[in-house]
């Protein structure tokens, strides 16, 4: 299936409008290159994390009650956001994965509405009709003045920017037991003893690696032993990417799979012992799910133009129709 084929197909399902051409020139685009990034930072399948290494418009991302929340769903939804939304979206870390659960929330809203039968609400109706016009208000201005912008320049667009934006780096989550041997007052970790030199830092985390070997609770030791802040998480510092650790760290880390423990790591802060707890590997997001990104970027950038053709078009319509207005029989 050809790519537009594939997102049209995907449009068709979710029945969601596209972002309108109004509401782009109401609100300006902002720079979103921060949101493409967040996308490559959110797990795919929660139950199995390390088996994603490409993405999918298939792939679910989230399931209610048994019905399935895809990705390439998830991706419409985001795109089609009023810009300002999308920025703040976009302005922090693990910002789709707070769009995703936003949009669980509203899903889950809108089922309830529809079990105490809101629909039968007098405004439904009215409401509905008013989304109806907005939503082909959109698809006419897709078919007429955006169709100017050709897949071709789109596509341009992500192959200009696919591996500085489009690459999700590989993650793992990561427990770490840390023995300095630099004395510190006052102590991370104010139960562990402070072995002061190398050669005491040294002794402490063999030590502690025997006792990993022996079936010790990696957490449990790092509560008790370790002198990193994280000590009091049980040595758990969250999802981190390659380029959050230090060097030496972060080569063992990324050569673990899920569940290992790495042997005795001596970086410049210390020695280290590290648990990979989950991995997610990297890969490239694809062309048919950022798509409507790049559109709208585009779209925002040619804003004026496009705004005073909309216009044109608009009135060359009104003069095809009789139309009358009473503004005197408006309350204000």
């Amino acid at each position: 299936m050809m790519v537009r084929g594939c997102l049209n197909q995907i449009h068709q399902q979710t029945r969601k409008p596209m972002l309108s051409i109004y509401k782009i020139f109401r609100h300006p685009p902002t720079f979103w290159l921060l949101g493409i990034v967040l996308i490559a930072s959110v797990p795919l399948r929660a139950q199995d994390p390390e088996a994603f290494t490409v993405f999918a418009p298939e792939t679910v991302v989230a399931t209610i009650d048994n019905e399935e929340l895809t990705l390439g769903e998830l991706m419409i939804r985001y795109a089609t956001l009023p810009q300002p939304q999308r920025d703040a979206y976009s302005s922090r870390r693990g910002g789709l994965s707070d769009f995703l659960s936003d949009t669980v929330g509203n899903m889950i809203v809108a089922r309830q509405a529809l079990r105490i039968e809101l629909t039968e609400d007098s405004l439904f109706e009215i409401l509905m009709n008013i989304h109806r016009d907005e939503v082909l208000r959109d698809l006419y201005a897709r078919r007429t003045v955006l169709a100017q912008i050709d897949e071709t320049a789109v596509k341009n667009r992500y192959e200009d920017l696919k591996e500085i934006a489009f690459q999700r780096q590989p993650m793992a989550r990561v427990q770490l037991i840390l023995v300095s041997p630099v004395a510190e007052s006052p102590p991370p970790n104010s139960s562990a003893d402070d072995a002061v030199g190398i050669s005491a830092a040294r002794a402490k985390i063999d030590r502690i690696s025997r006792e990993l070997a022996a079936g010790s609770d990696f957490a449990e030791l790092a509560r008790q032993l370790s002198e990193d802040v994280s000590s009091a998480d049980g040595g758990d510092i969250g999802w981190v990417g390659s380029n959050d650790l230090v060097p030496e760290l972060s080569k063992a880390v990324f050569s673990l799979a899920a569940g290992e423990t790495s042997a005795v790591i001596e970086s410049e802060l210390g020695f280290y012992l590290a648990r990979v707890i989950e991995r997610r590997h990297g890969g490239l997001v694809p062309y048919e799910l950022v798509r409507e990104l790049l559109f709208q970027e585009i779209v925002g950038e040619r804003a004026p133009a496009l705004a005073l053709q909309a216009r044109q078009d608009r009135d060359r319509l009104r003069e095809q129709h009789q139309i009358e207005l009473f503004p005197e029989r408006l309350p204000w």
